[in-house]
Order: structure tokens, then C-alpha cells, then sequence
């Protein structure tokens, strides 16, 4: 006891000393610890960064793809379209070449018998529908020529590829 009395001092100080190189150690750890989570962490970062560039690049891919695809389908409908405008001109067509035939049967018939006033009439008349016919051809090949244009730019594989 004689021996702690004397040295109480010196073995607080040693207590002391290990105690803070205890701690000290348990800070180094601590430490090492902070700097591999920062570590971690900035990789973490660095990959998170790496996903939203792709993300970005993604939607401006598909941005692209839908102008692409709402061109195509704004091509598509003026093709549809144009397609409608032929049919209904197409029907006024087959409507008047019957009615051309129907009265080129009158024509021979009014001939045949020797009926000229009614061949000239039905001569007139088909003088009409012949100029009608030529329009309503015309009209066709405009019509064709717009759908032409319009089903240049309606293609399935250029939607899809987008």
C-alpha cells in the first residue's frame, strides 16, 4: 500500500496515458470507419450520377421516338384521308362512266333506228359526262399524288424503329 501511496500519481498518469491511447485507437477506427462509409458513399454517388445521365439519355430517346411516332401517325391519317377522298371520287366515277355506257346504249339504239334528234341529245349528254369523267379522273390523280406524299412518311418499320 505504501508503494500506492507513493506512486498514486505516477499510476494516474499511467491509467491516463493507457486510457487516451485507448481512446485514441477507438478514434483511429472511428475515423477509418468515417472515411471507407465516405467512400462508399461518393461511389454511391458516382453511380447514382451514372443511372440519371443514362435516365436522361432515355427520355431524350424517347422524346425523339414519339415525335418520330406522332409523325408518322400525322402522316398516316393524311394518307387515310387522301385514301377517303379517292374512294368518294372513285364512286362519282363508276357513276358516271354507267351512266356514259348507259347512254352510249341509247346513242346506238337512237341510231340504229334512225332517230337523229334523239341521238344528238343523247350525244349531247354524253359530250357532258365524257368533260365530267376527265375532271373527276383529274381529281383522282391529284388524289393519288397527295396520298403519294402523305403514305411517303406513314411507314410501320420507321414508327417501330423509333
Amino acid at each position: 500500500m505504501a508503494f500506492l501511496k507513493a506512486n498514486v500519481a505516477a499510476l494516474v498518469l499511467a491509467v491516463l496515458l493507457v486510457g487516451a491511447i485507448v481512446w485514441g485507437v477507438l478514434g483511429a477506427v472511428s475515423a477509418n470507419e468515417w472515411e471507407s462509409r465516405a467512400a462508399a458513399l461518393s461511389a454511391g454517388l458516382a453511380t447514382a450520377e451514372e443511372s440519371l445521365a443514362e435516365a436522361e439519355a432515355s427520355i431524350e430517346d424517347l422524346e425523339t421516338a414519339k415525335e418520330r411516332a406522332e409523325s408518322t401517325a400525322t402522316a398516316c391519317i393524311g394518307a387515310i384521308d387522301d385514301a377517303d377522298a379517292m374512294l368518294e371520287v372513285s364512286e362519282k366515277l363508276d357513276e358516271k362512266t354507267l351512266t356514259y355506257v348507259e347512254g352510249l346504249n341509247d346513242f346506238i339504239a337512237a341510231v340504229t333506228v334512225g332517230n337523229v334528234e334523239a341521238a344528238e341529245a343523247v350525244g349531247a349528254e354524253m359530250d357532258k359526262l365524257t368533260v365530267q369523267i376527265e375532271d373527276l379522273t383529274k381529281e383522282i390523280d391529284g388524289h393519288i399524288d397527295d396520298y403519294g406524299d402523305s403514305a411517303e412518311g406513314c411507314h410501320v418499320d420507321d414508327a417501330q424503329n423509333a
